[in-house]
């Protein structure tokens, strides 16, 4: 029995010996050897014609240097630098230990409106955001302009294009929203070659205003016109 303990103790030991070597051996190739070392960065998520203009900016933020080992690329640093940019919406990092490569899948946020007099290209995100996108990435989307400073007005915006967004596209097209107070919303639209100024008021009974005005659009004696004012939904005023 003696013996027995004893080789059992002997054959543990030699066990966790050789564990500690492979151990080593596999944090060294992984760390420090010329195996396993980034090769080249890849990028996808962006649009076709953004991607070849922004890469080089997007490889060079990233941190990521070829010939580093793959081990040593921190991914959380990777994320932590890209989303930095106020565009980046989410930032995916893989690296494939077989080629070397690094792939990036870096999400932009999505625009809702252009805010105008500014010289940045500041977009109006989903998230109610003001953010800076490159100009390679400006989107075709309504202009904003007015007291958009305001955070409570920047949200109240938000929720108006939001509610009108697919609620009206047969109709009209939003060209242009302009904020006064966070309860003076007003927007410019197009009907084919025609512009119409619809005035919101307040963010309030939205889904019944956009009712009233499809209603107006249909009556053939309102074709032609150029102002339609719901700030009282249930007296609207039209020009």
């Amino acid at each position: 029995m003696m013996r027995a303990t004893k080789s059992q103790k002997i054959r543990s030991r030699l066990f966790w010996l050789s564990s500690i070597l492979i151990v080593s051996l596999l944090a060294y190739i992984l760390g420090w050897s010329q195996f396993f070392r980034v090769t080249g960065i890849s990028i996808d998520g962006l649009q076709p014609q953004a991607k070849e203009l922004i890469s080089s900016q997007i490889k060079r933020e990233s941190l990521i240097q070829i010939g580093e080992p793959l081990a040593r690329v921190d991914v959380r640093v990777v994320k932590r630098s890209l989303l930095k940019n106020q565009w980046v919406g989410n930032v995916q990092v893989n690296r494939h230990w077989f080629s070397g490569e690094v792939n990036l899948f870096v999400v932009e946020r999505s625009a809702i409106a252009r805010i105008i007099g500014d010289t940045q290209f500041k977009y109006l995100t989903d998230q109610g955001q003001i953010a800076i996108f490159p100009e390679v990435l400006s989107q075709t989307v309504p202009e904003l302009s007015g007291a958009y400073q305001d955070k409570e007005s920047v949200l109240r915006a938000k929720e108006l294009l939001g509610e009108l967004s697919g609620a009206l596209d047969s109709q009209l097209t939003i060209k242009s929203l302009s904020i006064s107070s966070p309860t003076s919303f007003s927007t410019v639209a197009k009907i084919g070659e025609q512009e119409l100024t619809i005035r919101w008021g307040s963010v309030n009974e939205i889904p019944l205003k956009i009712k009233v005005l499809q209603g107006l659009l249909a009556l053939p004696e309102n074709s032609q016109l150029k102002l339609v004012d719901l700030s009282a939904p249930l007296s609207p005023i039209v020009k």
